[in-house]
């Protein structure tokens, strides 16, 4: 093997291994932010309580608390708790932006999506001849139109944004690939995800 080729092969291995990378040292990155937050907030009462520091009171009270923001978020009570909370947020005109655009992205990708999103299709999008990766959703008998389905068509790499489509059954091309799959596909423009498949 000549040199050129050879640092060639060692640059490619080079990015692949910095690109996986970035998402293992970025997780981690927020994790530990996180842990280190409640833990310098709790370890004050902490040293009051029992006399001294106690290290791993943040770990501890993270996974808690996120066990208790569960719990809370599936009960009635709890329910009602969070759209008060988020009625607030609401009227702060910087925060309610990040917010809603956090929580959309959590929504995406939580247990919820298999429900709002319920099949991966290829719609001709935005002119004849090109087409976009879309998410059926419900089903409706527009007037006009007939038979059709509401298509989300998301924005990449957020998919927070994008178009609400009526299309027509006959000019859906659904896809064998999950919701998930689909996901990765918008929010990596195409790097990371499935084959489409074959029809």
């Amino acid at each position: 093997m000549d040199a050129p080729r050879q640092q060639s092969g060692l640059r490619r291995i080079f990015i692949s291994g910095l690109f996986a990378l970035i998402p293992i040292v970025i997780t981690v990155w927020m994790i530990t932010a996180v842990f280190n937050a409640i833990d310098v907030w709790l370890q004050p009462a902490i040293a009051l309580v029992v006399g001294r520091r106690l290290p791993g009171v943040g770990f501890v009270a993270t996974i808690f608390f996120v066990y208790i923001l569960g719990f809370i978020a599936n009960n009635v009570v709890g329910r009602r708790v969070l759209q008060m909370w988020e009625s607030f947020i609401g009227r702060i005109p910087v925060v309610k932006s990040l917010y809603g655009g956090v929580k959309q992205v959590a929504e995406a990708f939580g247990p919820q999506s298999k429900d709002q999103f319920r099949e991966v299709v290829m719609i001709e999008f935005p002119h004849p001849g090109t087409y976009a990766l879309g998410f059926a959703t419900l089903a409706l008998n527009a007037p006009g139109v007939g038979a059709s389905r509401y298509v989300f068509v998301p924005t990449t790499p957020n998919p927070t944004s994008g178009y609400l489509l009526i299309v027509p059954l006959t000019k859906l091309k659904p896809l064998a690939i999950s919701v998930e799959d689909g996901l990765k596909l918008v929010i990596s423009g195409g790097v990371v995800g499935p084959s489409l498949g074959g029809e």
